[in-house]
């Protein structure tokens, strides 16, 4: 062609190809945003092989569909072949999974479905090429006189081919699990272990977690077909067994329901003997760590809290600690901006909020030091269920007075006067907001009543710190070393058996204490 009678949009460019479409009349053809759609999921295959490549209506460029590109090589009988598997995000509209021999100009000499339809969101187009299938003619088969050995050579490479194929499944399938699980905790589907040793129910959560990730590895159809509720019953079923005199029978029952051959079954028994031993160990690991963390705390708030005055230094600690107000608290998730900014601004309109009497110090803190600390805040919003199953937003605020004042009624009444606030705010208002607000300090002062008085009122809750509870907010006013003596209770016969060997801290700096405590303690 002509120069002066190239197409304007190919002058530039050494090959390509214009099709140019005029003089529509139907105004009920496809949007251009629906064809780069339907383009997208014609030619995807395309693109994705050829990164090189693009394809453009009007000038926008063709998007090659969200997908994962694998790639081996491999021979067979001395023939050298590459194959790239891709795995798309989605199910393309038209396709199933095939296996394609295709030559080193794209073109699809022969295919077959692939044997890994309909998994689990498992889509699949798998390509060959070499020079063997630059010759490979079907056509010619019955004539060719190699024509016994080209079949057994394409037998071998699709078998390469689906071996590929199944380590690329196991793979995701782990993946995909995995993501499963953490969808159902977040809708609540696992059981809510109150009234149980906080150690003891992060174990058996952890635990039931692990078998259930290892069940529906084996056998994915059976959780992907269950409605919510069903599957809530089975996974607490399962937690239930998991921890009976007759856990052993989930092996008879997993050996009739799934399709399992004798080795399949072993392995999966071996698995989840080894992954319950594995949460032993983690649990034990984990609660070590917690002694030793509220015995460097003790230390800190208990001796050293005028030496620890910056915020961040505290600030960072509260933060991978949350477990200390209580099991339901062990992790209370990254932070929400927009709640903790509407939550901070609230707090600034309580009066005095962040003022400071001599009256409120201890005695050997001077009023010009007291002055250089701050108050710590955190404040989280968490999806959650409630007692009777339903999913709200359990909003945490955790206000603790800098170390060296002692909580009185000023405190108290701050505490009501925010938990006022925050009830009359629109922002607050929906019913499935619940929230939590929690006031800590060093110590109660020795001469207030009120929060004594208001703690007794509310024993009978059986909620340690617990001062008032109106059904949608609860508030709670509790002291550091009351949290660190709860935690030891609470896990007496654990510490006393595992007898972990705390270690004099009199020679470790402060500033070496709170690194080690700003890490996150599982």
């Amino acid at each position: 062609i002509e120069s002066d009678a190239q197409h304007r949009l190919l002058k530039s460019l050494n090959s390509g190809t214009c099709v140019q479409l005029q003089n529509f009349t139907n105004n009920s053809l496809p949007t251009e945003q629906a064809l780069l759609e339907i383009f997208s999921d014609e030619f995807g295959w395309f693109l994705a092989l050829n990164p090189e490549a693009s394809l453009k209506i009007n000038n926008r460029s063709v998007p090659v569909p969200e997908h994962e590109v694998y790639e081996k090589d491999f021979q067979i009988d001395g023939i050298s072949f590459k194959a790239k598997i891709i795995r798309w995000g989605k199910k393309p509209n038209s396709e199933k999974s095939y296996n394609y021999l295709i030559t080193s100009r794209c073109r699809v000499v022969k295919r077959e479905l692939s044997k890994f339809n309909n998994k689990v969101s498992f889509y699949t187009s798998a390509f060959v090429t070499s020079s063997w299938v630059d010759k490979y003619d079907p056509e010619a088969l019955e004539i060719d006189p190699d024509t016994e050995n080209n079949q057994k050579i394409y037998v071998k490479v699709m078998k390469v081919i689906q071996d590929f194929q199944r380590e690329i499944y196991k793979d995701y399938l782990r993946s995909f699990v995995n993501q499963e699980i953490i969808k159902y905790e977040e809708q609540g589907y696992f059981p809510s272990y109150s009234g149980i040793d906080q150690n003891f129910a992060h174990w058996r959560k952890e635990n039931t977690k692990a078998v259930l990730k290892e069940i529906y590895i084996a056998e994915p159809t059976i959780f992907n077909r269950l409605k919510k509720k069903q599957t809530k019953i089975i996974i607490r079923l399962l937690d239930a067994l998991l921890v009976s005199s007759e856990n052993n029978a989930l092996f008879d029952v997993l050996d009739n329901v799934l399709d399992l051959n004798d080795e399949s079954m072993k392995q999966l028994a071996d698995q989840l003997q080894r992954t319950t031993l594995e949460n032993i160990v983690s649990t034990i690991e984990s609660l070590q760590k917690r002694e030793i963390a509220v015995h460097k705390l003790r230390e800190l708030i208990g001796n050293r809290y005028s030496e620890v005055l910056e915020t961040p230094d505290l600030q960072k600690i509260i933060e991978n600690n949350t477990w200390l107000f209580g099991p339901q608290y062990t992790t209370i998730g990254a932070e929400e901006d927009n709640f903790t900014k509407t939550a901070q601004r609230l707090r600034n309109e309580i009066k005095g909020i962040n003022d400071i009497e001599a009256a409120e110090l201890f005695e050997d803190v001077p009023l010009e030091g007291a002055q250089r600390q701050v108050d710590l805040f955190l404040a989280r919003k968490i999806p959650t269920v409630d007692s009777r199953g339903n999913e709200i937003y359990k909003c945490v605020i955790v206000e603790i007075k800098r170390p060296s004042i002692s909580l009185n009624k000023k405190h108290l009444q701050q505490l009501d006067d925010y938990a006022e606030i925050i009830s009359k705010d629109p922002n607050f208002s929906s019913d499935k907001l619940r929230f939590e607000l929690i006031l800590v300090g060093r110590k109660v002062s020795k001469d207030d009543m009120q929060i004594g008085q208001r703690l007794n009122s509310m024993k009978d809750r059986c909620e340690y710190g617990l001062v008032t509870d109106d059904g949608k907010m609860k508030c709670y006013v509790k002291d550091w070393f009351t949290i660190f003596d709860e935690f030891s209770l609470s896990n007496t016969y654990l510490i006393q058996n595992l007898q972990t060997k705390l270690y004099e801290l009199s020679d470790i700096e402060t500033k070496d204490m709170v690194e080690s405590l700003q890490k996150e303690i599982a």
